[in-house]
Formats: C-alpha cells, sequence, structure tokens
C-alpha cells in the first residue's frame, strides 16, 4: 500500500486506526498497522510525504542576461557524501569560470551521493545521510562567488525521496537564495529566449559516447526541442551538434570507486564554460572549452 500524503493526514491528523484503514482501504489488519507504524516514524522524522519530484510539474524558468552574448559553466555528478568527491577541483573549476566572466552555472544531478543507489555504497561515503550529505554540499560548494545556479536531481539525489520522502533540490533552493531548482531528473529553462534542458540520464554510457546524447535528441519531438541540452550521470565529456540541439555530457567531479569500476566508467573530471552569441532566441554561434582536472590540475581543452 503506498503511503501518499492523504493517508498519512488521515493517520497523524485525523487519527485514523488500524481497523478503519482496513476497512476503508481493503487491506489486511497486519498492513494497515504497517501503515500507522511507517506515518508515524514519518511524522517523527519531520519528513512527511508529498508529490513525488519526478512527476512534479516546474513548468520552464526564465533568465535574462544584458546583451547578444552571454557565458555559462555546465557540470555535474558532485556527489557529496562520496570518499573520492572533488570538491577541490569544483572549487578551482568556479574560480576559473568566473575569471572567464561567467556568473550563470548548471547542474545536471547527482549533486549528493544519496543512500543505498547500490549494495555496499555505505562503505565508500564519509557521510551517511540527507542532513550530513546536504550539509557538506552547501559548505563546499563556493555559493558566494556565483550570481546564479540552475540544477537537478540525479538519481542519486532522487535516493533520499525514495528512502525518507525528501526533495533534496527544492529543499537547498529554499535555503540558498541564488540556487533555482527545475526537477528531478530533467528541467528547462530559457536564457534570453534560447531553450536549454539539462537531463540526469541512467544506466550504462552505451557502446560509444555519444550513443546516449543521440537517443535523447531523437526522442525529442519536432518543435519541443532544447537548444541546449546539458547532461550528467554518465561521468564523461563530449560536444556534438545534431537536429538543431548543441549537446553536452558535462564531465563530473566524482574520481573513481569501486562501483564506478564495476560499471566500466572512466571518470573524467572538470566542466564545460560556453559563450553564446546570439539575436534574440537564435543562436550565431557557441565556443566551448572543455576544463580538465588531472592530478587536481586543471587542463584546458578547446
Amino acid at each position: 500500500m503506498k503511503i501518499d500524503k492523504t493517508i498519512f493526514d488521515r493517520v497523524i491528523n485525523e487519527k485514523w486506526g488500524r481497523a478503519r484503514i482496513a476497512k476503508e482501504y481493503a487491506v489486511a489488519d497486519r498492513e494497515a498497522g504497517q501503515v500507522i507504524a511507517v506515518c508515524k516514524y514519518l511524522n517523527e522524522q519531520n519528513t512527511p510525504p508529498g508529490t513525488d519530484p519526478l512527476h512534479a510539474e516546474t513548468g520552464i524558468k526564465e533568465y535574462k542576461i544584458a546583451g547578444n552574448r552571454f557565458k555559462f559553466a555546465a557540470i555535474a555528478d558532485t556527489h557529496a557524501g562520496s570518499r573520492v568527491a572533488k570538491f577541490a577541483c569544483l572549487e578551482k573549476f568556479v574560480d576559473y569560470a568566473v575569471s572567464q566572466g561567467v556568473d550563470l552555472f548548471f547542474h545536471s544531478g547527482d549533486w549528493l551521493d544519496g543512500t543505498n543507489v547500490y549494495k555496499g555504497q555505505q562503505y565508500e561515503q564519509e557521510a551517511l545521510g540527507y542532513d550530513e550529505q546536504i550539509y557538506l554540499f552547501k559548505h563546499r560548494f563556493p555559493f558566494n562567488k556565483i550570481k546564479k545556479l540552475y540544477l537537478i536531481d540525479g538519481n542519486h539525489d532522487y535516493s533520499f525521496y525514495k528512502a525518507v520522502g525528501k526533495c533534496a533540490g527544492r529543499d537547498l533552493a529554499d535555503e540558498i537564495p541564488n540556487v533555482e531548482y527545475l526537477g528531478s531528473m530533467a528541467g528547462m529553462v530559457r536564457v534570453n529566449g534560447i531553450l536549454f534542458e539539462l537531463f540526469h540520464g541512467g544506466g550504462s554510457a552505451g557502446y560509444s559516447k555519444d550513443y546516449k546524447l543521440l537517443k535523447r535528441i531523437e526522442s525529442y519531438q519536432s518543435g519541443h526541442k532544447p537548444r541546449i541540452l546539458l547532461t550528467g550521470h554518465w561521468h564523461t565529456s563530449l560536444n556534438m551538434t545534431t537536429r538543431n540541439v548543441t549537446a553536452f555530457h558535462v564531465g563530473c567531479f566524482q574520481g573513481e570507486s569501486a562501483f564506478t569500476r564495476q560499471l566500466n566508467l572512466n571518470p573524467t573530471i572538470g566542466g564545460w564554460i560556453v559563450e553564446v552569441l546570439h539575436e534574440g532566441p537564435e543562436i550565431k554561434s557557441i565556443k566551448s572549452e572543455f576544463v580538465n582536472f588531472y592530478e587536481n590540475k586543471i587542463i584546458i581543452e578547446g
């Protein structure tokens, strides 16, 4: 039996008992007792169930930058809470991006390491719980150096909703003024009329680096395509344009772990800095450089 906000309110606020729940929802007495126990636990932990963020409508946000030229930075997979998170590299990346005139940042998910995403994950973490991982990200990401951060939740962030009913991205945006949450696994924002999609994929990378990007772009119906696609999850970097969609695998800031070795992932540490020249919503040119890190040193790839 799914525990949603309605049943939670009936147990906690209306004081429904086991017999009434069993009758109204046509479940066994034992299952009704389990429902009451879970609702009481969620209430004690101050984590009442809400709308599943994976299915919540967030709409398309709007952001304006003066002029016909702007720069943005794209990152993903910082995995706060992982023992191999690369926050020293991330801070160097932010410093470099800001020095190049960037004040708009995008994060394509898995900004937290999550919980119970795979067997044995807890042995690869320095922070185990939701509060601890949120605390790490808030104190290690240099929010004070940037003007705006748009982000989505990836599958690791979403794991906290499945575990304790918390929407990580929404909670962060409520607390940090220059952060805006776009959704779970995907979200859209228009910058000066140019449509961006942030997307967090799933599964293995495929037989070639461009395979997942191509499949995503092929899935768009005509008239509903973003102009720029920024993808996380696969911990790699790539830039390509097809169907008038300029797409990026945006890299990561998590080093190699036992889990990534099992998946044959070779993490590419770094992020993209992109300059866009446009006339209204029409892009005239896109210039990009990937800021790569090897042994914590910056390597610029044009």
